[in-house]
C-alpha cells in the first residue's frame, strides 16, 4: 500500500506520497511511480512522475468479404443452323410430254442420250436437303460466393494512467497521462480555505494508486494602509458681553480615528475637544453710549403783577425766582438721560 506522509509547510499543507514501495519484502527505489500533491494557501500542485508507459487500445474490426456470383452452365447453347437447299429445274420431253427435274439448268444441253428431246420449261423449285434448326440457349444456374478477404480483429484494451482533481467539490481535471503529469491549480481567493481531492490510478498495479484529500490553509490577509482620521471643526462666535466688554469664540474639534476590525479599517468613536477663547469686544460690537443732548425747554416765567408805586416801579417783595427755575430744568434733563441709558442696555 502507498505510504503517505503529510508535512506542515509555511503558507500551506504539503502531501507527499512516499517514493519507496515494498513488494514481497524487498525495497524498491523510486524509479517509478513518484506522485506528489502539494497545497499552499494560493494553489494546488500535482506532480506525477515515473509512471509506467501506457498504450492505446484498439477497436474491433469487421472481416472484409468479397461477394460475387458464379454462373454455372448446365448445358451449352446451340447455335442456329440454316436450312440446306438446292434448286431444281423442270424439263419436258417433246415427244411424250413427260417432265423431270434436274439440278443442272443446262441438263438438256448435255451430250447424252437422256437429254435428247427435252427442253427446259422454265419452272424451278427449291428442294430442302436438311431443314433449318433454331438456336438453343444455354441452361445455367448461379452459385453465390462469399469469399473472406481480410479477417476481423477483436478489440484490445488500452493501458493508461488517469488523474482526477477536485477543488471545492468541482471537478477541475479528469484526464489520462503517459508517464508524467505536472500541473498547478490556482485556488482563486487565497484568503479562504479550500478543499481538494486528488485521485490517481496507475494502470499497471493498484498499489501505485493515490487517493488523497485535504484543506488548504488560508493566506494571511495583508493589513491595508490606515486612512487619515476624519477631523471636523466647528467655530461659533458668541454674542458680545458689553457689560464685560468681551466676546467669547468657542471652537469644537471632532476627531474620529480608524480602527482595524477583521482586517478592515472602520471609523471608531469620535474624540471631541471644545476650546473657548475670550477677547475684548470691538467698538463696533459694543459701542459707547453717549446720552443725547437734551435742549431744555424754554420756560417762560409767569407774569407777576406787582404793585407799583406812584412812580411806576415794581414794588419790592423781598423774593428771588431764579433758583427754582434752574432746578426744574436740571430735573427734566436727568430724567430723559436715565430713560435713554436703560433702553440702550436692553
Amino acid at each position: 500500500m502507498n505510504k503517505i506522509t503529510r508535512l506542515a509547510a509555511t503558507g500551506g499543507v504539503s502531501v507527499l506520497i512516499a517514493a519507496a514501495l515494498a513488494v514481497g519484502g524487498a525495497a524498491i527505489t523510486a524509479q517509478a511511480h513518484t506522485p506528489s500533491v502539494t497545497s499552499t494557501c494560493s494553489a494546488l500542485s500535482v506532480n506525477l512522475t515515473n509512471y509506467a508507459q501506457g498504450s492505446e487500445g484498439t477497436s474491433a474490426t469487421d472481416a472484409v468479404y468479397n461477394d460475387w456470383n458464379e454462373t454455372v452452365i448446365d448445358s451449352p447453347a446451340v447455335a442456329a443452323v440454316d436450312a440446306v437447299t438446292h434448286t431444281e429445274y423442270e424439263f419436258q420431253q417433246i415427244i411424250t410430254g413427260h417432265t423431270r427435274w434436274e439440278t443442272n439448268p443446262n441438263w438438256n444441253a448435255e451430250s447424252n442420250y437422256h437429254s435428247i428431246g427435252w427442253f427446259a420449261t422454265g419452272n424451278t423449285k427449291v428442294v430442302v436437303d436438311s431443314p433449318a434448326v433454331d438456336a438453343i440457349p444455354a441452361v445455367t444456374h448461379v452459385v453465390p460466393h462469399h469469399d473472406l478477404v481480410t479477417p476481423g480483429t477483436d478489440a484490445t484494451e488500452g493501458h493508461t494512467n488517469t488523474v482526477v482533481v477536485t477543488i471545492d467539490g468541482t471537478e477541475v481535471e479528469n484526464t489520462t497521462f503517459d508517464t508524467t503529469f505536472v500541473k498547478s491549480y490556482d485556488y482563486g481567493n487565497q484568503y479562504v480555505a479550500h478543499t481538494y481531492t486528488v485521485v490517481v490510478t496507475a494502470w499497471d498495479d493498484s498499489q501505485y494508486n493515490v487517493d488523497t484529500s485535504g484543506t488548504s490553509e488560508p493566506c494571511t490577509l495583508p493589513v491595508p494602509e490606515k486612512p487619515a482620521p476624519v477631523v471636523t471643526t466647528n467655530t461659533v462666535v458668541g454674542q458680545p458681553d458689553c457689560d464685560a466688554k468681551t466676546v467669547t469664540t468657542t471652537t469644537t474639534v471632532t476627531t474620529t480615528e480608524y480602527v482595524l476590525v477583521e482586517n478592515e479599517w472602520v471609523l471608531g468613536e469620535p474624540s471631541i475637544v471644545v476650546t473657548p477663547v475670550t477677547r475684548d469686544a470691538t467698538a463696533e460690537e459694543c459701542p459707547v453710549v453717549v446720552p443725547p443732548t437734551v435742549t431744555p425747554p424754554t420756560v417762560t416765567p409767569p407774569t407777576v403783577v406787582t404793585p407799583t408805586d406812584s412812580t411806576g416801579s415794581l414794588a419790592f417783595t423781598g423774593q428771588d425766582n431764579t433758583l427754582p427755575i434752574s432746578l426744574a430744568a436740571a430735573a427734566i434733563i436727568a430724567g430723559l438721560g436715565l430713560t435713554f441709558f436703560r433702553r440702550r442696555k436692553v
